[in-house]
């Protein structure tokens, strides 16, 4: 059975070992792209390679993590039990990252320049 959506492209139908990853790799890569944006040297910061990369950085993870954390919602029953606490613990994890990002101060330091 094909559990890919048609429409993004996203596989909603994980086991909790592979919303773990997920979750894990998607931090990473986000972290990255903070990363990537605060780098940049002043003489190329824009508005479009600071505030444009932030917002297109939130809202691809914004989809993305759906797969990780939709299973908290929908999924019923014993033999699911262990798919609802990683998309649990993975939601919690989404939200220290994003509250961590954005207190960063080095992230400020270059927002704040426009």
């Amino acid at each position: 059975m094909n559990f890919v959506c048609s429409v993004t492209g996203l596989n909603h139908h994980l086991t909790a070992e592979e919303i773990q990853n997920k979750t894990n790799n998607l931090v990473e890569k986000y972290q990255k792209l903070l990363d990537d944006i605060i780098s940049n040297s002043d003489e190329t910061k824009t508005f479009s390679n600071t505030f444009g990369a932030l917002a297109n950085a939130d809202s691809q993870l914004a989809s993305e993590i759906s797969v990780c954390t939709l299973p908290a919602l929908v999924r019923s029953g014993n033999e699911n039990q262990a798919v609802r606490e990683a998309a649990v613990k993975s939601k919690q994890t989404f939200a220290q990252m994003w509250n961590s990002a954005y207190r960063r101060k080095d992230l400020y330091n270059v927002l704040k320049q426009f």
